[in-house]
């Protein structure tokens, strides 16, 4: 329910984030199907209808008490340009966290600071609605995301997930005034 009061205060700056529409549908997958990477970090890729998905159903944690209610997918736009995606799920893995399950910016924005700055926004504003921690999960072999993860403040390690091939590193960061 928290999720619902995120990022809902217009904003005057040029990287603005947003909850994610059904018109946005179209946009947001074709950054999706750009990331082709994940398949050699995960071993798959994002299916042709990820963001239809999200929308509709939202991509839950895989506990037995996950609700559509506690997800949350929102928009990057930089100069009412979309340029990325992310989502949240209040209280996974426990109360007080907010879990990324996704962090996609479009090729042409990676690599110039605007994850940092999503980032902060991201935090500022789980914490001022109650948030404890942000926590994630990132692939131990991508090792330019576990890099950029690290680097902002998710240092402390939740588990090792995955299988040999494709491990996962868990990861939270505590959030703090």
């Amino acid at each position: 329910m928290r999720l619902s009061m995120l990022f809902t205060n217009p904003s005057e700056e040029k990287l603005t984030i947003r909850r994610a529409k059904v018109a946005d549908r179209v946009e947001l997958q074709i950054i999706c199907d750009a990331w082709i990477e994940k398949g050699f970090f995960d071993g798959e890729t994002l299916p042709s209808d990820y963001i239809e998905q999200c929308l509709t159903k939202g991509d839950l944690p895989p506990v037995s008490n996950a609700a559509q209610e506690n997800y949350g997918l929102y928009v990057v736009e930089f100069e009412l340009k979309v340029m990325g995606l992310f989502d949240l799920y209040d209280g996974y893995p426990q109360d007080g966290i907010a879990w990324i399950s996704l962090f996609l910016l479009d090729i042409e924005s990676r690599g110039m600071g605007f994850g940092k700055s999503i980032i902060n926004k991201i935090t500022d504003e789980c914490l001022q609605h109650g948030f404890e921690s942000l926590a994630l999960a990132v692939s131990m072999n991508n090792r330019v995301a576990l890099k950029f993860w690290i680097q902002n403040g998710f240092k402390e390690i939740l588990g090792i997930y995955g299988d040999l091939k494709y491990p996962n590193l868990g990861l939270k960061k505590t959030l703090s005034h």
